[in-house]
C-alpha cells in the first residue's frame, strides 16, 4: 500500500461507497489493514526521529501558512474528496514534502469531524494491538499459532523487537511453562532458532 492509497483510505472510508465509520469495539477489517500498513511503514511511532524534528516543524509551519483545506468526511460526493486530495498533494509538491511519515502526520492534522474521529479510532486500535502484544501468552495455542500471532502483533511494538535478542526474550516470556524453562536456559539470540527449539521442546514433553 503506497502513500496515496493510504491517504485516500484515511479520508474516504467514513462515507464513500456507502461505508460508515465503525466504533472501535466492532470488527473493522479495513481499519486493521490500515493500521498494519502504518505500522509496517513506521508511521505510527510517537515521535519523529531527532535529526528530522527541525525539518518537520519547519515544513508543518510552512504548510499551515498556505491555509490548507480541512476535511470533515461529511460529504458523500467522491469529487469533494478528490478535490481536497488534489489540493493537499499540490501543497506537498510545492513545499517538497516527500517523507511519508511527515505527510501522513500533516494530513492527520487537516482532518476534522467524522474523518478525525475515524482517524482517532485507528490510533486507539493500534494501542490496543500493542497492548495485546505486550500481554501475549501461548496458553492453549499450538507453537505455530503462537509464533504467527507473535509475528503479527510484534509490528505494533517495533521497539520491543528491535533486535533479534529482544525479540527472542519477548517470545520466551509468553511461552507455555512446559517449554519456557528449556528454551530460556539456552539463551538463544536468533528468532528462527528459538522457534525451532520451542517446537522440539513441545515434542519432548508430550
Amino acid at each position: 500500500m503506497d502513500l496515496n492509497e493510504l491517504i485516500e483510505l484515511i479520508v474516504m472510508e467514513t462515507r464513500i461507497n456507502g461505508l460508515t465509520m465503525m466504533p472501535l469495539r466492532h470488527e473493522n477489517n479495513l481499519a486493521r489493514e490500515i493500521v498494519v500498513a502504518l505500522a509496517e511503514s513506521n508511521l505510527l511511532n510517537p515521535a519523529l526521529k531527532t535529526n528530522t524534528n527541525d525539518r518537520a516543524m519547519e515544513a508543518m509551519r510552512e504548510f499551515s501558512r498556505r491555509n490548507p483545506p480541512m476535511f470533515d468526511g461529511a460529504s458523500s460526493d467522491p469529487l469533494v474528496v478528490d478535490h481536497w486530495l488534489a489540493q493537499i498533494r499540490k501543497l506537498f509538491r510545492a513545499l517538497k514534502i516527500t517523507k511519508d511519515d511527515l505527510r501522513v502526520n500533516i494530513v492527520a492534522v487537516q482532518l476534522t469531524g467524522e474523518a478525525n474521529e475515524w482517524w482517532e479510532s485507528i490510533l486507539e486500535l493500534r494501542k490496543d494491538l500493542r497492548n495485546q502484544f505486550e500481554r501475549l501468552e501461548q496458553e492453549n495455542m499450538t507453537m505455530s499459532e503462537y509464533a504467527r500471532r507473535f509475528q503479527s502483533l510484534s509490528r505494533f511494538a517495533p521497539e520491543l523487537v528491535a533486535t533479534e535478542e529482544r525479540k527472542c526474550r519477548h517470545f520466551e516470556k509468553g511461552l507455555h511453562s512446559s517449554v519456557k524453562l528449556l528454551v530460556a536456559s539456552q539463551r538463544i539470540g536468533k528468532f528462527s532458532k528459538i522457534i525451532l527449539l520451542s517446537v522440539r521442546g513441545v515434542r519432548r514433553f508430550r
